[in-house]
Parts: C-alpha cells; sequence; structure tokens
C-alpha cells in the first residue's frame, strides 16, 4: 500500500454509530470537506523526494510541505437506509495514516454487516526511480501506477468483529531495477511489477460511552515478478480513542515484520524488516462557535529497519488543517 501520512479527519465517527440500524440517519448526500497543511521528513533511499544522486547508497533526510483538499461524499438510500454509494477519500484510513481515493456501494444486512466492496484506483500511483540501486550517477524517476479492490465485512452480525479482503495490481513504466550493477538474468530477479493479496481481521469495541479501541491483524503477500523481491508482511495494529466535550483523540501503534524469499542479488543476503509505527490524531469541534467547523491534526513517526542498511529509514509527519461535515 501507499503510505503517505496526511490526515484531515479521525476515523471517530464510524466508532460511534458501529452499532446503528442504519447506514445514515437520512438519506440523501452527506460527506466532509477538508483542507490541510502538512510537513513531512524521511531519509529513504527509496524516496524520489530525496537527491537523484546517492553514492555509495548514503541515506540523506528530506523535508517536504504539502497542501491539499480532500474530502468524501456518500448517498444513501433504500427504505432502510440500508445502502450506499460512496467515493472520496476513507476517513478510516486518513486517521490511521493511509490515503487513497476510494468508491464503490455499501449494503447494511438485517443481521447488522456491513458490506462494502470498493475500487482503490489511485491508491499505488506515485513516482520511484527507475533503478534504485543506481549509486554511480543521477538516478532517474518513472511512474508506478495501480489499482486495488477491496471487499470489507464491518460488525459481522452486528459484532465487533470486521474482516477485509483486498487485492491489488502495481506495474513500474520503466522498471530497470539493478540494470546498473546485475546481469541480465540476475536483473530479472529485481522486478517489482507485481501483484498482492491483503488479508485483515478488526476487533473493536467501546470501553466507556466515550472511549474505546480497535485492534486488527494484518496479513499481505506480495508476488513480484523478480523473485528477490516477493515477500510477506505480518503485522498488528491497536488504536485507542476518546470524546471529551468538543475533543476527539485517537491514538494508533502498528508493529510489523516483512520477510522475502531469497536473496537479493545486489546486496548478496535474504532481506527482511521490522516495522514500527505510532500515530496521534486530534479534532476541535464547533471551531469559532461554528456547528460545522472543526480542527483537524496528526503527528506520525514510523520506524522501518531492515538487515539490508540500503533499505532502513526512518519518517516523521504532521499536519493541521480544518474540516467541514455536510
Amino acid at each position: 500500500m501507499k503510505y503517505v501520512h496526511i490526515a484531515v479527519g479521525l476515523l471517530l465517527t464510524t466508532y460511534s454509530s458501529m452499532s446503528s440500524a442504519q447506514l445514515a440517519p437520512e438519506a440523501g448526500i452527506s460527506g466532509n470537506f477538508s483542507v490541510l497543511t502538512a510537513m513531512s521528513s524521511t531519509n529513504s533511499n527509496l524516496s524520489t523526494t530525496v537527491d537523484a544522486y546517492s553514492p555509495n547508497s548514503e541515506q540523506k533526510r528530506d523535508e517536504e510541505f504539502i497542501g491539499a483538499a480532500l474530502g468524501n461524499i456518500t448517498y444513501t438510500f433504500g427504505e432502510e437506509l440500508d445502502q450506499q454509494i460512496f467515493i472520496g477519500t476513507s476517513r478510516e484510513d486518513i486517521a490511521t495514516g493511509l490515503i487513497s481515493l476510494e468508491m464503490g456501494y455499501r449494503y447494511l444486512t438485517d443481521a447488522g454487516t456491513q458490506v462494502s466492496l470498493a475500487f482503490l484506483p489511485t491508491v499505488l500511483t506515485d513516482e520511484v526511480w527507475q533503478d534504485p540501486y543506481n549509486f554511480d550517477t543521477s538516478r532517474a524517476k518513472t511512474d508506478r501506477t495501480g489499482n486495488a479492490y477491496l471487499l470489507s465485512f464491518s460488525h459481522i452480525n452486528g459484532s465487533p468483529y470486521s474482516v477485509d479482503i483486498g487485492f491489488a495490481n502495481v506495474k513500474i513504466d520503466e522498471e530497470k531495477s539493478g540494470q546498473t550493477h546485475l546481469e541480465e538474468s540476475q536483473q530479472k530477479l529485481m522486478n517489482r511489477n507485481a501483484h498482492s493479496y491483503f488479508g485483515k481481521l478488526s476487533y473493536q469495541e467501546m470501553l466507556t460511552a466515550s472511549s474505546g479501541y480497535s485492534v486488527s491483524l494484518r496479513y499481505l503477500h506480495h508476488d513480484t515478478e523478480g523473485d528477490a523481491m516477493v515477500y510477506d508482511h505480518l503485522s498488528a495494529e491497536g488504536t485507542w480513542f476518546k470524546f471529551h466535550n468538543r475533543h476527539r483523540f485517537a491514538a494508533t501503534l502498528t508493529t510489523g515484520l516483512s520477510k522475502y524469499e531469497i536473496d537479493n542479488p545486489i546486496f548478496e543476503e535474504q532481506r527482511s524488516d521490522a516495522q514500527y509505527s505510532a500515530f496521534g490524531a486530534y479534532e476541535f469541534a464547533s471551531l469559532f462557535g461554528f456547528e460545522d467547523l472543526s480542527f483537524v491534526s496528526l503527528v506520525s513517526y514510523n520506524n522501518h529497519r531492515s538487515n539490508i542498511d540500503f533499505y532502513s529509514f526512518d519518517e516523521y509527519f504532521f499536519s493541521a488543517g480544518f474540516n467541514i461535515p455536510f
């Protein structure tokens, strides 16, 4: 998945309505619109925001300032207000650091299960290096494109359990990984074009009328054309959230491990990674006395450690902005 740590809202509205017998209070169009500014910093060798020239694979930190306008729209219909069409940025994903455009259909069954089928056309779209391992000259950029498809069963039969199943494809326009160091036969082992298969099991519960938590286990199999880039990823995540008057808080901790199938021909060893992430989200409602205006902010830190130093990095992010529901 594409981790661009931008936050314009909180996931808390989802928890407050988890036992609702309807998808929305009334039929018709609703949603929210957000404007934000953000600052991010990373020293990842794979990030195209750092210097194109990386002699001896030296890591260099880069800061980036971002401005964006985001939001989502839902249309609720049906005699029991049990159907929705939605498009925009997922609020749940935003609050935990993952941003993407999604569009799809949601249905609430008589048993209380929310069934969603979503298409995410931009979740894997960004710029990457044609050959990230070119340490001799300036690296050239190329486009990475991809689509993802997600089937979700939320609050199954009215319970705290949810299941997500996903599939994605990745295409690198000019894939030249390892071209400057490897023979053609070995270069093929580094090909990043891929299909990914994703599963997630979640549990969420209210502790009091104004606070609760969620925990989840995730599994990802990333099946690339190059055998050296194939990996399995397993992660665990926990989120705590709290409402207090006009204040809303959420904190998320994530830890994960990735294991690659065969030795990396450039670094001549089998890669394994460990990831630790922390996110803190805050929302202040009724800003300046306006009921439909709130201040939102998110701070995040991600530490990614690999037994191959080239892939190790850390990044942090801060955002602040305004959200308007409608």
